[in-house]
């Protein structure tokens, strides 16, 4: 298994700080990218700090739609504690409206599991940059009609949409 480490909340708080006085007191924006997600308790740390310490901050989360419809169902109060804390922009990996691409890239989530995370961030008021992904090896017309379906029944605040290009080595 991977040994990951952590930088010790007492530094995030002292960087949060230092950033907030060079800044004259206003932090634009902070990003906790995915890797933060498979560890609940420091995303609750990290946001315990900015409330405690400068009130929310506009924070942009990449996110997978599975993680948000569990935090969502399972940890409602981390969910409120991440919007509270100043969630405005969740990158999103939807990748595909057809469960059988979604399978192929091997995402671990279904069509159903990315419409619910749209919907969980529209209700909290959270623009959905979604990340699309067309092109793929064997990808059918229909299945790319139905990513676009998808597109269009998510709404995201803002659409990435990609070309497969594959590399040597790539599964």
């Amino acid at each position: 298994s991977t040994v990951l480490r952590h930088k010790p909340i007492e530094l995030i708080e002292e960087e949060l700080d230092d950033l907030h006085a060079r800044l004259g007191g206003r932090i634009g924006s902070l990003m906790i990218h995915d890797d933060i997600t498979f560890h609940p308790q420091r995303v609750a740390e990290w946001c315990e700090v900015i409330l405690r310490k400068h009130g929310p901050i506009p924070l942009w989360m990449q996110v997978r739609s599975d993680w948000v419809v569990s935090c969502y169902q399972k940890h409602r109060d981390l969910w409120a504690l991440i919007c509270r804390a100043g969630l405005t922009w969740a990158s999103v990996g939807y990748e595909s409206g057809s469960q059988r691409m979604l399978d192929y890239l091997n995402k671990k989530t279904t069509v159903m599991e990315n419409i619910e995370a749209g919907r969980i961030l529209d209700e909290a008021g959270v623009n959905s940059f979604g990340n699309f992904l067309w092109g793929l090896p064997t990808e059918t017309n229909a299945e790319m009609d139905e990513t676009v379906n998808l597109v269009a029944q998510i709404r995201p605040g803002y659409l990435s949409g990609s070309i497969y290009c594959n590399f040597p080595g790539t599964d």
